[in-house]
């Protein structure tokens, strides 16, 4: 996690450098642009319990991103956006299978670099940031291994010890891709939480997305 960090502050850090002296503010106003952003991703979790660390195994997904391009200049950009995904990972328990799937609404906030390659409209680009989430439905699936009965019920956000999760996850991501021709790109994006998201004082939750997008800009 705090190669994670330290990366991200050397993106953004390289970013205020490059953007000295190049900030142009006709082409801010043509190049600020709303997009989104379609994929798939698998999710994980790193769980602990009285610092025990829990074997789990990974969910896949599709996620939906809407995006604000701004410009700050010829390569740097801030991509402000709100996403609805699903987390989450299946834990092995000695006696039972859980799967968590908490659904969030998350709001990330990137610095971008992007970087001409060659002559055509292709760029690279790189970055990373801070995100906020907030859980809004999802659900524990408990499969007994001895009877294989399942049970099915809604997570119960909240923060004591009475409920299932917290509400909120903040955290961090890097992302890198490759734009086709300003408008069409593709991109991976790695994004790790920061807080710990059981309401449980003996666990540790944090949530892990490995993900895949194609976006569009108008």
């Amino acid at each position: 996690m705090k190669k994670l960090v330290l990366l991200t502050g050397l993106i953004l850090i390289a970013a205020s450098l490059f953007a000295q002296n190049e900030y142009n503010a006709e082409f801010i106003e043509k190049k600020n642009r709303i997009g989104f952003k379609l994929g798939y991703h698998f999710s994980g979790q790193d769980y602990k319990i009285d610092n025990s660390r829990q074997s789990t195994s990974s969910l896949s997904s599709f996620h939906i991103t809407a995006l604000t391009d701004i410009a700050l200049s010829e390569r740097i950009y801030l991509q402000p956006g709100i996403s609805l995904l699903q987390k989450g990972a299946i834990l092995d328990r000695a006696l039972d299978m859980v799967e968590i799937s908490p659904l969030y609404l998350e709001v990330p906030l990137n610095a971008l670099l992007k970087v001409k390659i060659g002559k055509g409209k292709g760029k690279l680009f790189a970055g990373g940031g801070p995100y906020g989430a907030l859980g809004i439905k999802g659900s524990y699936t408990i499969n007994n291994k001895s009877s294989n009965n399942t049970t099915t019920y809604r997570i119960n956000y909240g923060s004591d010890e009475t409920h299932d999760m917290e509400k909120l996850d903040f955290g961090m991501s890097v992302l890198a891709g490759y734009e086709l021709d300003g408008n069409l790109s593709l991109g991976v994006t790695y994004s790790r939480s920061l807080s710990n998201l059981s309401p449980r004082p003996s666990e540790m939750m944090k949530n892990k997305v490995l993900a895949f997008s194609i976006g569009i800009t108008l």
